[in-house]
């Protein structure tokens, strides 16, 4: 699958994150999930329809059915609320990402959906809205892996949200 530089990301999350209107109710807790994602629709596997993981319109990804993970408070540890100012590049101004550090349990409930050691891809889904797509590194010798992405440190996280009572309210759902 083709990538795009990191600029380009970024711009097309910001993209993303203002096309996803912050609609939720504030009383109502955030519903978090994981799925692994494909680059091709698998029938019975993946959903039907994809959604688009780049800038690049063709670079559409499908979600696996059945959650990998149905995040709870027992498998966050912590959550990270960043406020992000890109107004100088004419993007809005003030956006949000909610990071999620999970607990060793949850990292090996994750890990023991991953079959592979190759690397993999997944999308954390907040209220049925997908967030992107994450990297996921299961092999422990690999060189040269950011933390993050490691399956052992993994942290995902959800940006750029235009509301902060929205990305509170994410924040606050596995307190």
């Amino acid at each position: 699958m083709h990538r795009f530089p990191a600029a380009f990301a970024v711009i097309g999350v910001i993209s993303l994150a203002v096309a996803y209107a912050d609609d939720a109710p504030p009383d109502k807790r955030a519903k978090v999930v994981l799925c692994w994602v494909e680059s091709k629709q698998i029938i019975g596997l993946t959903e039907d329809k994809g959604f688009q993981s780049t800038c690049d319109p063709k670079s559409i990804v499908y979600p696996h059915k059945k959650p990998a993970l149905v995040l709870t408070a027992a498998d966050v540890e912590e959550t990270r609320l960043t406020k992000h100012d890109f107004s100088e590049s004419g993007s809005p101004g003030e956006l949000y990402s909610v990071t999620f550090h999970f607990t060793k349990a949850a990292l090996a409930k994750l890990a023991a959906t991953c079959e592979s050691l190759d690397s993999r891809e997944l999308t954390v889904v907040v209220d049925g809205k997908y967030w992107g797509v994450h990297r996921y590194e299961k092999d422990k010798d690999k060189p040269s892996i950011p933390e993050e992405v490691r399956a052992e440190t993994f942290r995902p996280s959800v940006g750029y949200l235009t509301s902060k009572a929205e990305a509170e309210r994410l924040a606050n759902a596995f307190k």
